[in-house]
């Protein structure tokens, strides 16, 4: 039978920082948001209203898996809202259950959800990679404890590909895409000499280029928001500090004007946050379409297989589309009991707006095709909850 003990506080959790980091070696999503590190980084800026519900699933004594959560308030026309769900906050594309187990982790936090209710109104789980990782594990651990989830698009995720040089790879690039990408490079280079450095934290030495403290002096410059400021930096070093980072800072005439956080991952980057200043006569597409530009082009040089981006601004997001070869889906799984009434109106609201999703197979990827090809309203960043619950992502 499995024991789940839950954690609420950073400093408790710290007893299972080596648990945690061997079942991360042995999980499917080695993603560095999934690390204790990210969870401490993200903790030492999180915002008042949140609260640390870490579930430990141990079978016979010993961790098989970690679910971690966090409650945060959310605003809706029904008043406040208490949403249990995944610590990421648009840092990334991709989250679950820690661990090779995600399916027993996951149908054994639920099951103690089931009969510890207080404290929350809404279960919410975003950022799942239900098409390559998840499977239908999300649904079935829901129905197994009686509650029927609302399944959602939750994000649209660019990424490209790499095959071959780069000279090769955009020389696939259509001729209106390719067309104002280089308008983009131009419109950079009128202002003045374009310049990138990089800066990779692996074992090799020769991908470090770059100081990684001189090119995080020139987040200062990119960066007004003091507190989001701190909060990257952090982010920074705890990834450096698992060899996970990569950074990239683009300067104008020695001025740095953009910087790209990567975070790496066996295959390749995962492009999680983009800082960029207002340069005259360049539109903000246009300047972070150079940027990704050059952070493509160091990691097919370093020898990723691909890069994601994790697009928060609707820039950045065009900017990514024109270097993307096609698009993944994270899901989001939303459920409550029904006694929690608030979240149970709420999740009829979504059950009603949202339209039914189909499973790609062979058989239907025509009928897929048509029934994905929804109105923006519901498919964009924000998503189909945009009216009523428009704080959810942040």
């Amino acid at each position: 039978m499995f024991q789940v003990i839950e954690v609420n506080t950073i400093q408790e959790l710290e007893t299972y920082r080596l648990s945690w980091q061997e079942l991360w070696g042995r999980g499917r999503q080695r993603r560095f948001q999934m690390t204790f590190e990210w969870l401490e980084a993200y903790w030492q800026s999180a915002p008042a209203d949140r609260e640390l519900k870490v579930l430990i699933a141990a079978l016979g004594g010993k961790v098989i898996g970690i679910l971690p959560l966090v409650v945060k308030t959310v605003e809706t026309r029904l008043g406040a809202v208490r949403v249990l769900t995944y610590p990421l906050d648009g840092g990334g594309n991709w989250y679950g259950p820690i661990g090779p187990n995600s399916a027993a982790t996951l149908a054994a936090g639920l099951r103690y959800l089931s009969s510890n209710r207080n404290g929350w109104d809404l279960l919410d789980l975003t950022y799942t990679d239900r098409d390559r990782i998840d499977l239908g594990r999300s649904c079935t651990a829901f129905r197994n404890i009686g509650w029927k989830p609302v399944e959602r698009i939750w994000k649209q995720v660019p990424v490209t590909e790499f095959s071959g040089t780069w000279q090769e790879f955009l020389g696939r690039k259509r001729q209106d895409v390719l067309k104002k990408i280089n308008q983009a490079e131009a419109a950079s280079q009128h202002r003045g000499v374009v310049s990138f450095k990089h800066y990779r934290s692996a074992n090799n030495a020769s991908f470090r280029d770059n100081s990684l403290s001189d090119l995080m002096e020139h987040l200062e410059v990119l960066c007004a928001d003091g507190n989001e400021l701190k909060q990257l930096r952090r982010r920074c070093l705890a990834a450096d500090n698992q060899q996970l980072l990569d950074l990239g800072v683009m300067f104008i005439d020695r001025r740095p004007v953009a910087a790209a956080i990567s975070f790496v991952n066996e295959s390749g980057l995962e492009v999680a946050h983009v800082l960029y200043n207002d340069v005259p006569d360049i539109e903000s597409p246009q300047l972070i379409t150079v940027l990704l530009g050059k952070v493509l082009n160091s990691a097919l040089a370093s020898g990723s297989q691909d890069v994601e981006f994790a697009p928060m601004q609707a820039e950045f997001l065009k900017a990514a589309r024109m270097w993307s070869t096609r698009e993944l889906r994270s899901y989001r799984y939303t459920s409550c009991p029904l006694s929690h009434v608030k979240g149970s109106l709420l999740l009829n609201y979504h059950a009603f707006r949202s339209p039914k999703l189909v499973y790609r197979t062979p058989q239907n990827q025509t009928s897929t095709r048509k029934a994905m090809n929804l109105p923006s309203k519901r498919t964009s960043d924000t998503g189909p909850h945009l009216k009523i619950f428009r704080n959810s992502a942040e």
